[in-house]
Order: C-alpha cells, then structure tokens, then sequence
C-alpha cells in the first residue's frame, strides 16, 4: 500500500494517471493547502485506474484544488 501526498502548489492543469497493478490500496492525500474536491481517495482493487487533475490555483500558488477520476473510491 502507498500514500500519495498532493503538494498545494502544483500548477493548475497538471495531471498524473494511477493504476493499481497489485495488491494493496492507493491512497492520496493532500497537503496542508491542498483540496480534494472529489469525494473519492482511494484505489484498492488489482488492475484499477485514476487519474488526479489539478483545476484550481491561487494567485499566490499556494493552494491546489484538485480532482480525481477513474475508478478512486
């Protein structure tokens, strides 16, 4: 299992796919700053996945909201 910690100043517009291959569970967290707008966070099933899209930035770079798709549960 791994935690996957979304930094707050990722740029608006930034994406990363995810793909649970094995056992064990993905999760993603966010930062202090950071928010996740969906209410999903977790891939645990073999041979799912989900992506992570970053669609909102402050002027000061300094808090990411972001969303996720997929199969995050």
């Amino acid at each position: 299992s791994v935690t996957v910690t979304v930094a707050n100043n990722l740029s608006q517009g930034f994406n990363v796919g995810f793909a649970m291959w094995g056992a064990g569970t993905v999760t993603i967290a966010a930062a202090s700053g950071a928010t996740n707008r969906s209410s999903t966070s977790a891939l645990s099933t073999q041979y799912q996945v989900g992506s992570l899209v970053v669609m909102k930035q402050s002027a000061a770079v300094t808090a990411a909201e972001f969303l996720l798709g997929g199969n995050f549960a």
